[in-house]
């Protein structure tokens, strides 16, 4: 079991090094601090209101990347340090899919995945009308998990979900994402054999063994 008067320091992608439970970094008009294993990705343009330029989308990736390659980052949360998250693609602070009112078709992979949240009907209404919905509609068609009072409920809400998952093994969390995403696209008998073999590969690991033991007290995974 690890012990937590040793702090561990891993580097930015600014090149910096902090410790594992208060870190500071940023990229670009992106703010990146880490605490508790878990890091918030900011949006940081409050001048153009979060607008989603090219270089902003660069620096998006380059936090995630930085985020995947951070063992002690084990939740992230994307969020704008401004009164909404962005205005978008430097065009309009509407809900809604507008690429067709600009002679474009949906990008960025819009119309790949959003069928499969929120079926292809309702996709292509959106995406055919350009309507806008609230936030009433986004969780009537599951295209949110739940919706907050506030803004303050709002942060230490999704605050509070990342605290869950940070504190479960990290080695189980990468295996269900993995699963469920494998899952998405393949039959239900290649999703059952890809478990099987993902299970097997991992069942004498120290995350298990650290859970089976979590009875006796507060489990304590490796980054």
């Amino acid at each position: 079991m690890p012990d937590k008067s040793q702090t561990k320091s891993a580097s930015g992608p600014d090149g910096t090094n902090a410790s594992r439970n208060q870190k500071n970094s940023a990229v670009g008009d992106t703010t990146l601090p880490l605490a508790d294993h878990i890091a918030s990705i900011n949006l940081n343009r409050p001048d153009k209101a979060n607008d989603m330029n090219l270089a902003m989308w660069r620096e998006i990736l380059q936090a995630f990347k930085w985020v995947d390659a951070t063992p002690e980052a084990r939740a992230a949360i994307l969020a704008g340090e401004v009164r909404l998250f962005t205005s978008g693609e430097d065009r309009s602070e509407r809900v809604g899919i507008k690429e067709i009112d600009i002679g474009m078709t949906a990008d960025v992979g819009t119309l790949q995945r959003l069928p499969k949240l929120i079926g292809e009907g309702m996709a292509r209404e959106l995406a055919y009308t350009v309507r806008k919905f609230d936030a009433t509609e986004a969780l009537q068609m599951k295209l949110v998990n739940r919706v907050f009072g506030s803004p303050e409920a709002l942060r230490a809400g999704v605050r509070e979900i990342a605290a869950s998952i940070c504190s479960k093994s990290p080695l189980s969390i990468r295996g269900v994402k993995e699963i469920i995403t494998y899952a998405r696209d393949h039959t239900v008998a290649d999703g059952l054999n890809h478990v099987a073999t993902w299970n097997a590969a991992v069942l004498l690991s120290s995350d298990r063994q650290e859970a089976m033991m979590g009875n006796m007290g507060k489990p304590e995974f490796k980054d």
